[in-house]
């Protein structure tokens, strides 16, 4: 009788302490539906019929941005990027943005220039990088 009673206090030990770890489920937000038995047809989303790029490029020591046909520099730049971004995001914020950086430019630029996307509400932003060089022949 005694080694029982020990096997059942042993597993009861295991189960409180397996359990403590597990999140209760009416803490995760969670929103369900009105119990409807069809499903809504799936309308096809259009895509977005471009992106936008960004690109910084450093001459001179001063940053220059491009975005589309427009170009903005001097030291009112990235306000002036910031308000054409938040145009456009407003007309379309699905479209992606690419930021393409020149390695020239410092850090702090590249960040207020992702921040500035990131404030227009973007919905996707995505960093342009330099295609991989071809391999060597005979590898």
């Amino acid at each position: 009788m005694t080694p029982m009673i020990d096997v059942v206090f042993l597993l009861l030990i295991f189960f409180v302490c397996a359990s403590v770890g597990q999140v209760r489920e009416s803490l995760l937000p969670t929103e369900l539906s009105g119990g409807a038995i069809s499903t809504p047809l799936a309308s096809e989303v259009e895509k977005p019929l471009g992106e936008a790029w960004v690109r910084l490029r450093r001459a001179e020591r001063e940053t220059r941005i491009e975005i589309e046909s427009r170009a903005f520099s001097g030291p009112e730049k990235f306000e002036q990027m910031a308000g054409f971004l938040a145009s456009l995001a407003a007309a379309a914020p699905e479209i992606p943005v690419i930021l393409d950086i020149d390695g020239e430019v410092p850090l702090e630029e590249a960040i207020r220039a992702y921040d500035a996307c990131r404030a227009a509400r973007f919905d996707s932003i995505h960093f342009a990088i330099d295609p991989p060089p071809p391999a060597p022949e005979g590898t």
